[in-house]
């Protein structure tokens, strides 16, 4: 903010719409410019009269001024990685939400460049990255969080992102991922004798099938649970997997609503 202080010049108005006018144009080093202008203009006036002019001018609303404000805030990184961006304001506002280690992933493997679309950053925001997509393939796997593990001290180590991919195929291809039937189990229930059903536990059981739960948590908040379990163990897993307390919070009601 005080760069652009520092660098912002006393302009008419109709010197700044020329200003900002001559960066509109479709490169993606001209969609940078412009989010920069934008921001300089927001600081030399009031904000009811940049909103104003900046829709006459160009007849963008304060939620497409939005994306170039959110542009300007990755300037950055964007310029670093000029030659593999899209030129559109609208992509790159979506680009734009990406964490820095995701982008770093993306840019280094080529998920991102200039044919990426709108439909595609917000993809690459869902299911971008070798970390989301193992999550995806082997999100029902028993072993998964052996997997997940082991993806993370791969990607620690490994010197690249295609290192990392390849060191986790041959670790797959030695210790197979295995896959919980739930077909299986209740055949071998049916069939099995009848027997004195145990004690319930103490405590308070989430209720649900473990694929409602695992969809709930992997779909919802990127985390994985197996199979119901109860409140002490759900909240250790929890502590462990859910990122923030708010993705916790909100598992959790999601969980004991079912």
């Amino acid at each position: 903010m005080n760069n652009l202080n520092n660098v912002v010049k006393k302009k008419t108005i109709a010197q700044w719409q020329s200003y900002i006018g001559t960066s509109l144009r479709k490169t993606a080093d001209a969609t940078l410019d412009t989010a920069k202008r934008v921001a300089e203009y927001r600081l030399a006036v009031a904000e009811a009269e940049f909103n104003k002019s900046m829709k006459e001018w160009f007849g963008m609303s304060p939620s497409h001024l939005s994306y170039w404000a959110k542009i300007n805030e990755q300037l950055p990184r964007f310029v670093e990685t000029t030659a593999a961006l899209p030129a559109s304001s609208r992509t790159l506002y979506e680009l734009a939400g990406l964490d820095d280690s995701l982008w770093d992933e993306l840019v280094e493997t080529g998920d991102i460049n200039p044919a990426v679309t709108v439909e595609g950053a917000k993809n690459l925001k869902v299911n971008g990255g070798i970390r989301k997509a193992t999550m995806n393939q082997y999100g029902e796997a028993d072993n998964f969080l052996e997997i997940m593990q082991k993806l993370d001290e791969l990607m620690h180590n490994a010197t690249s992102v295609a290192a990392a991919k390849k060191a986790l195929k041959i670790w797959l291809k030695e210790n197979p991922p295995q896959f919980y039937e739930e077909e299986d189990e209740e055949v071998l229930e049916s069939s099995a004798p009848a027997t004195e059903s145990p004690a319930k536990p103490t405590t308070k059981e989430i209720k649900g099938t473990s694929s409602q739960l695992r969809v709930k948590c992997l779909g919802m908040f990127g985390i994985f649970v197996d199979k119901p379990i109860i409140d002490k163990e759900f909240l250790t897993f929890l502590d462990r997997q859910a990122g923030s307390d708010e993705s916790k919070l909100a598992a959790i009601a999601t969980l004991e609503s079912e």
